[in-house]
């Protein structure tokens, strides 16, 4: 009985420990095979969240990047598109050719894709 109950207790070790890829035997019976059992079920569930945690882990770094780079592009643009706004309200009571630049510049501006490179 003892030998068992000290297999268990490698077993509950070795899962606190972050062991979760070795398996262990299905000798026990009674109440220690119960034991045993949700044991192994509760390594194979770590073992399934733990690699979820890995993937996770090499993910999340180059999403946050992406976001960053996100944000600073919707920044730029919301800054030119601000700047453009306040020439066009400057403008607004000169010539026609003015607002026809700004007009164009706009569409141009609003049309481009997201992440080029160069500011609207």
């Amino acid at each position: 009985m003892s030998h068992s109950v000290s297999e268990i207790i490698e077993m509950a070790r070795a899962l606190s420990e972050g062991d979760f890829d070795r398996e262990f035997q299905q000798l026990f019976h009674g109440e220690l095979g119960e034991v045993a059992s949700y044991l192994n079920v509760v390594r194979q569930t770590l073992q399934s969240l733990s690699a979820m945690t890995d993937i996770s882990c090499a993910i999340l770094p180059n999403a946050a990047d992406g976001v960053a780079a996100i944000r600073q592009e919707t920044e730029t643009r919301f800054d030119s598109l601000w700047e453009m706004v306040e020439i066009k309200r400057r403008c607004a009571q000169f010539s026609p050719t003015a607002m026809t630049f700004l007009r164009t510049k706009w569409r141009a501006c609003v049309r481009s894709p997201i992440r080029a490179s160069r500011p609207c």
